[in-house]
């Protein structure tokens, strides 16, 4: 009966365990910074007709790339969102008057012409963003084009 009974608590006690790992694991405060209901993604939303090309980049609002050709992990086809995560959290990154500029191509421009002759010129570009964490929570982490 002894026997039976230490089994029991050893049982008890690897059931208590997992549950509070799984229960730590899953929630969004991936690090001791990040709030309760941080932000891991931002939304690049396109509500156009028009295939996108999204770039971010610090310090300023001239983009600057060697390269020839879109990359397909940043391009937005008409009316739908990619999403840009980050392995902590945005709110946390944002903190302390951070920035990033969010700069919107046309991806037909993109493609026509090449980031070669883009760099430095912002040919083609539809919209900058500046976002910082103002930005972030009053549209609610999500860039908008148009």
């Amino acid at each position: 009966m002894k026997t039976f009974n230490g089994l029991i608590s050893s049982a008890l006690i690897l059931i208590s365990t997992l549950l509070f790992l799984l229960l730590g694991a899953s929630t969004c405060n991936k690090n001791g910074d990040c709030p309760e209901n941080s932000h891991d993604l931002i939304e690049i939303r396109n509500n156009s007709s028009i295939t996108i090309n999204w770039r971010q980049f610090i310090p300023d609002s001239v983009y600057s790339i060697n390269g020839s050709t879109a990359s397909p992990d940043l391009i937005v086809n008409p009316n739908s969102s990619d999403h840009y995560g980050t392995r902590d959290c945005w709110d946390v990154i944002f903190k302390d008057d951070y920035f990033l500029y969010f700069l919107i191509f046309n991806n037909d421009t993109v493609q026509a012409i090449g980031w070669q002759a883009i760099s430095g010129t912002n040919r083609g570009l539809l919209k900058r963003v500046k976002v910082d964490s103002t930005y972030l929570y009053n549209n609610d982490f999500i860039i908008t084009y148009p």
